[in-house]
């Protein structure tokens, strides 16, 4: 499906409860195709309000990030379309709901390397659950799914992509205030694993 048409779709989804209390579906921006893709939890109030994602403070975050590793563009999107009030964590169901979106547009972006930001698109995005912390230390990949009425209730496909998993930008936001020493290191962190992963994504297969 070209992703005009997903986009369509997913504006006026209703397939869980946040599709009713939306201001905006919040699809996704950046070039396609594009060698890599990041992908967050769920949109936040600014988000909501414009349509973009990672469009608020967190997103200041991300593109300073992407800055400092060298990254000059990028396909980025979230798990959810829509934001769940109050920012919190998604549910299962509205995972759920939104899993077939992302995965024809990881299909559509043909990304070479996933960047998943947050232990929600990590553990999502590689069926491997964890904290975050664990997540970031181990070789992760995403491979596309598909219903197959003959199988229950999923089979997967397809070659696999190498997922990095990272640190919610909205982390380091976080964490700014409680300790700044301990913020910059691990932002530093943050910005060698997105580096490696950027020239991942440039590697000829």
């Amino acid at each position: 499906m070209p992703l005009v048409t997903l986009q369509a779709e997913v504006s006026t989804c209703t397939k869980c409860l946040l599709g009713h209390g939306r201001t905006q579906a919040v699809f996704g921006r950046g070039p396609i195709p594009c060698d890599l893709m990041f992908v967050g939890e769920a949109p936040g109030g600014e988000e909501d309000l414009q349509g973009e994602p990672f469009v608020g403070p967190a997103g200041r975050v991300l593109a300073n990030l992407m800055k400092k590793a060298g990254i000059k563009e990028a396909y980025i999107t979230n798990l959810l379309k829509c934001r769940p009030r109050g920012n919190r964590d998604p549910e299962p169901e509205e995972i759920q709901a939104c899993r077939p979106y992302l995965e024809q547009q990881i299909l559509a972006v043909q990304p070479r390397v996933l960047v998943a930001l947050g232990r929600f698109a990590a553990a999502n995005l590689s069926m491997t659950f964890g904290p975050i912390s664990s997540l970031m230390e181990v070789e992760l990949h995403w491979r596309p799914m598909t219903v197959d009425p003959s199988t229950a209730p999923r089979t997967v496909e397809g070659e696999p992509l190498p997922v990095v998993a990272l640190f919610h930008p909205a982390y380091f936001l976080r964490l700014m205030q409680a300790d700044r020493g301990r913020a910059r290191v691990e932002m530093l962190d943050a910005v060698a694993r997105l580096r490696a992963a950027h020239e991942e994504a440039r590697i000829p297969f």
